[in-house]
């Protein structure tokens, strides 16, 4: 499964504008559509800004989405529920702006880069990563952290668009679920390698009890994914290896019983 980004095409179409921008602009469109019903909407009058092929998504300079009657049909049942239809005034098509009020808190924040002002307020993602419980059963959607500047839409819309020879919409993939899969397959064969190193590398093998006497003494020992040493305090922690090959440490309040029946070899300490 895909997610776009979802844009209106300028190169070689006609976009629009309001015939009153400056006057219309301020009370009708600017943060009004923020995944919230507008309530104070009026028929605003649209004229061409630019000449271009017929589309049935012109650009318009607000930045907000614009279908033509056809698309509206076409995609009707897509967008029922989840998106305000507000006509427009305009002499050549029937014009309707869109206001997305499906709002999804989707972001899956494990495998997502962010990027953020200086007071920490994400602007925007170096790399987009979505929850696809959250994702899967939609068509449009905006997300809590751009609502006022991105709409997305899933396969199933595009497809039903371009099976239906709309003309005029951009897509720009941002998420591939199947990038996720195989990148975690890769990561965990990652992990796998590192397992086979440790068994590869390991010496002479000791049982737990002579193992944690090394600890004391200022050892490293290993097992399978485990690994025990102290740090620089004297605290003995335990380490449980992670798929980039370094170790996520905590301070256990007690060792698994398991621990007796493994045996244990020295291996090089970690900077913890």
């Amino acid at each position: 499964m895909k997610i776009w980004e979802l844009d209106s095409e300028r190169n070689g179409y006609f976009t629009l504008t309001l015939v009153n921008f400056e006057r219309d602009y301020p009370i009708y469109l600017k943060d009004r559509f923020i995944g919230k019903p507008n309530t104070e909407w009026v028929e605003l009058e649209a004229t061409t800004y630019s000449k271009g092929k017929k589309s049935n998504t012109p650009y318009f300079t607000s930045g907000i989405p614009v279908f033509n009657d056809k698309a509206i049909q076409v995609l009707h049942d897509f967008i029922k529920g989840k998106v305000e239809i507000l006509p427009l005034v305009y002499n050549e098509d029937k014009l309707y702006a869109l206001n997305i009020i499906n709002v999804l808190d989707c972001i899956d924040y494990m495998k997502a880069e962010v990027k953020k002002s200086r007071s920490g307020t994400i602007t925007g993602f170096i790399k987009y990563a979505f929850k696809m419980d959250n994702v899967e059963n939609e068509y449009i959607f905006k997300i809590p952290e751009l609502l006022s500047t991105k709409i997305f839409v899933t396969d199933a819309f595009r497809n039903k668009v371009i099976e239906n020879g709309l003309k005029g919409f951009k897509f720009i993939e941002v998420w591939d679920s199947e990038e996720d899969v195989a990148a975690k397959e890769e990561a965990h064969q990652q992990y796998l390698k590192h397992l086979e190193k440790i068994e590869r590398d390991k010496g002479q093998e000791y049982p737990y009890i002579e193992a944690m006497h090394m600890v004391n003494a200022g050892k490293a020992i290993v097992s399978g994914k485990f690994k025990l040493q102290q740090d620089k305090t004297g605290n003995i922690l335990l380490g449980n290896l992670q798929e980039d090959g370094t170790y996520a440490w905590i301070d256990p309040i007690a060792y698994p019983p398991i621990f007796h029946d493994m045996k244990w070899h020295i291996v090089e300490k970690s900077d913890i």
